[in-house]
């Protein structure tokens, strides 16, 4: 079964000839195997009258039967034998519920090698002597077992060197520039990973101490991940809080300012590239649906978010998301990517968000 630690470098720049080979063997890999081993979901596609036989050119892709969101909060689904080593990976109930995904070891293995493709977006070809230190503004997994946002960085351990900065529900601020200010520069470079109002509150910190922490000189790499709500419910405007970033930390190159994608039903994490947008790799088919008649659409109309992820084994991952966006297929990015990407609108409800960003915020003791 596919193991993606196996592929090979620079996977984000194939030419489109071979990237559609390639998207098209992992995603049918992947429907055979999930058809033949998790029986709620063969019946599922028994019952819409779509079996492997369907699958016989990349256009197919887009007629696998896909499973909402809300199936994964009210009941188990996975892809052979449930067992103990499973991970139990719960969701922060953005629509009321929680969704849980059982990750299986090879499914987290796959899950790491994702992460390390945030290297090669951020960077490219350029040689990086030094390692990435990872400053983490939230609390660990083993503090918040069922956040999720904090569960994927737990996982990262494996692959960086990292320290969390949330404590019984406080920012340590002053924890968290002391150690960075400490670090060796000459073989490290600090990584701060933050949901975004998280990174506001050690702003205000440092200005309220007038400290300047310049991270242009350190080649310092800031990634926002989680979410873009306030605890107010305002939304954090990506563009400019991106701008406020780069002047608050004295960031000379903005490509070292980024923004990291993830919701618990997808197994792979994305990161957007300089031009703000996030690329998939071949082994996820993405693509909008109209949310009229759920037809699949055309490159770059808005809709209904859905993918297929074939870097999971351990649970059908072809879903049909909550989220508004746009697909741009194999159309070359100022980046230099010809990898396709999408880009996140909104989400379909106007119920109140509580995604893992805001959580977070919500759980801070001002």
């Amino acid at each position: 079964m596919f193991n993606i630690s196996k592929e090979r470098e620079n996977i984000l720049h194939l030419s489109n000839e071979e990237y559609e080979k390639l998207n098209f063997e992992y995603i049918k890999d992947s429907f055979f195997y999930h058809y033949a081993n998790c029986k709620s979901y063969r019946l599922y596609c028994d019952s819409l009258n779509f079996t492997p036989n369907n699958l016989k050119t990349i256009e197919d892709l887009t007629k696998i039967p896909l499973v909402t969101t809300d199936v994964f909060k009210y009941m188990s689904v996975y892809t052979g034998e449930s067992n103990e080593q499973m991970m139990k990976c719960v969701s922060s109930g953005t629509q009321g519920g929680r969704s849980t995904i059982f990750r299986d070891k090879e499914t987290i293995e796959n899950m790491l090698f994702s992460v390390s493709l945030i290297k090669e977006v951020i960077y490219g070809n350029r040689k990086i002597e030094r390692k990435p230190r990872l400053f983490v503004i939230s609390p660990t997994g083993d503090d918040n077992k069922e956040l999720w946002i904090a569960n994927v960085l737990k996982l990262v351990e494996n692959v960086y060197t990292t320290g969390y900065y949330v404590k019984d529900k406080n920012v340590l601020e002053e924890k968290l520039y002391a150690d960075i200010c400490n670090m060796n520069c000459e073989n490290e470079f600090p990584v701060i990973v933050t949901p975004p109002i998280l990174l506001l509150h050690f702003i205000d910190y440092l200005k309220s101490n007038h400290i300047e922490l310049d991270f242009g000189k350190m080649g310092g790499v800031i990634i926002t991940a989680g979410g873009w709500k306030k605890a107010n419910n305002q939304n954090v405007h990506k563009e400019e809080f991106k701008n406020r970033i780069i002047t608050e930390f004295h960031i000379n190159e903005p490509e070292n300012v980024r923004d990291a994608f993830n919701m618990v039903e997808l197994n792979t994490i994305l990161i957007d590239c300089e031009e703000g947008n996030y690329h998939l790799p071949p082994w996820i088919k993405m693509y909008t649906v109209n949310p009229k008649d759920m037809r699949a659409q055309t490159n770059n109309e808005e809709g209904v978010l859905c993918f297929c992820d074939a870097s999971s084994l351990s649970y059908p991952a072809f879903v049909i998301t909550d989220d508004f966006g746009r697909v741009s297929e194999m159309e070359d990015c100022k980046c230099g990517c010809k990898a396709p990407y999408f880009s996140y609108s909104r989400r379909i409800t106007k119920a109140e968000g509580r995604g893992c960003a805001r959580k977070i915020d919500l759980s801070i003791e001002k």
